[in-house]
C-alpha cells in the first residue's frame, strides 16, 4: 500500500515539476520576447534582388514584385533592363483582349540577369503567333505562391496556364519584413517548424520548435499549413486544377532544364530536363532561355491550335 502511494507521489511530483518548468519557459518567453532577437536568423531570406520586392498583403504570396519599375540592372551576364507593369509582374501592360497564356514560376521564369524579351516566356510568345504570354514569375516563389499568383490574375482570362515547378516547401521571406510577417500571420511559425526536419540538431531548429509550439494557440489558419509544407503545395495545385477545369482552361506543368517534379497529381507535363538541354543551370543565360522557350512553344502548339 505504501509502495503504491509512494509511486503516485513521485508521479505527481514529476508532473508538478514539469508544469512549473513549462510555466517558467512561458513566462520567460513572454517577458524577454526572444522571438524578436531570433527571428531573422531562423527564416530563409529571399536572396535575389531584394530591392525589387515588397511585403504583400496576400497571406499566401508573402512578398511580391514592386509595380511600375523601370530599371537598368547589372547581372551575371552583363547589363539588362527590367520593368514591371501596374499589375506587378515583369513585362508590358497586358493587351485588352486576345489569346493569352499565364506563366507561373520562380526565378527561372522571372529571368534574373536577362532582358525582358530574353526570358523563356517571352521567347515562347515569339513561337506562338497571335498569343500573348504573360510572365508571372517571381524569384523564390514556392508552388503555393505561384497558385496564389494565378488566382490574383484570373481576371486576365487566360486560355492556358503554365506552372513551372522547381521550388517546394517553406516559403522565403524578404529581409527586413520578417517581424511584420510573423506578427501578421503567426501560422508561419507552424510552417517553419515543420520544415526543420533536415537540421533537428541545430540550435536554430530547437529555437524554432520552442517558439512555434509556444505560440500555437495564436494560429488561426487554413488546415493545409498543418499537413506539411510540401503537401500544402500539392493541395494548392489540386485546388487550382479544379478551378481551371471548371472554366475549361488547361493547366500544364513545365519542368525546367535543371529538373523538378510534382508527385501526386496527373497533369500534362513539358519536361525540359528530358530534352537534352545544353545548360542545366536553374538561372540560365539568354541562350538557355531561348532554348527553353522554343521547346515549350513547340510542345504547346497542338494544345492551342
Amino acid at each position: 500500500m505504501r509502495s503504491s502511494a509512494s509511486w503516485r507521489d513521485r508521479l505527481a511530483f514529476a508532473l508538478g515539476g514539469l508544469l512549473i518548468a513549462l510555466s517558467s519557459v512561458e513566462v520567460a518567453l513572454r517577458v524577454q520576447d526572444p522571438v524578436s532577437a531570433w527571428r531573422d536568423e531562423l527564416v530563409p531570406q529571399q536572396v535575389s534582388e531584394l530591392d525589387l520586392h515588397r511585403l504583400s498583403e496576400d497571406e499566401e504570396l508573402l512578398y511580391e514584385l514592386i509595380p511600375d519599375l523601370d530599371l537598368e540592372r547589372q547581372g551575371p551576364f552583363g547589363s539588362y533592363s527590367l520593368r514591371t507593369n501596374s499589375l506587378g509582374f515583369r513585362g508590358p501592360e497586358p493587351a485588352p483582349a486576345g489569346r493569352r497564356i499565364l506563366v507561373l514560376g520562380g526565378s527561372n521564369t522571372f529571368g534574373p540577369g536577362v532582358g525582358e524579351d530574353q526570358t523563356w516566356p517571352a521567347v515562347m510568345q515569339g513561337g506562338l503567333p497571335g498569343t500573348e504570354v504573360l510572365n508571372l514569375g517571381v524569384s523564390g516563389y514556392m508552388t503555393r505562391q505561384k497558385v496564389a499568383m494565378a488566382r490574383r490574375h484570373m481576371g486576365l482570362q487566360p486560355d492556358v496556364v503554365l506552372l513551372q515547378v522547381y521550388n517546394t516547401g517553406r516559403r522565403f521571406l524578404l529581409n527586413g519584413t520578417t517581424a511584420q510577417a510573423f506578427s501578421r500571420w503567426p501560422a508561419l511559425w507552424s510552417e517553419y517548424f515543420q520544415g526543420t526536419g533536415g537540421a533537428l540538431w541545430s540550435l536554430a531548429s530547437w529555437r524554432t520548435a520552442v517558439i512555434g509550439w509556444n505560440r500555437a494557440h495564436q494560429q488561426e489558419v487554413a488546415e493545409a499549413l498543418y499537413e506539411g509544407t510540401v503537401q500544402a503545395d500539392l493541395e494548392a495545385v489540386r485546388g487550382l486544377k479544379a478551378e481551371l477545369d471548371a472554366a475549361g482552361i488547361p493547366l500544364v506543368l513545365v519542368l525546367p532544364a535543371a529538373g523538378g517534379s510534382l508527385q501526386g497529381i496527373d497533369l500534362p507535363t513539358i519536361d525540359l530536363s528530358s530534352m537534352d538541354p545544353p545548360d542545366s543551370e536553374i538561372h540560365p543565360d539568354a541562350a538557355g532561355h531561348a532554348w527553353a522557350g522554343q521547346r515549350v512553344a513547340a510542345a504547346l502548339l497542338p494544345l492551342i491550335d
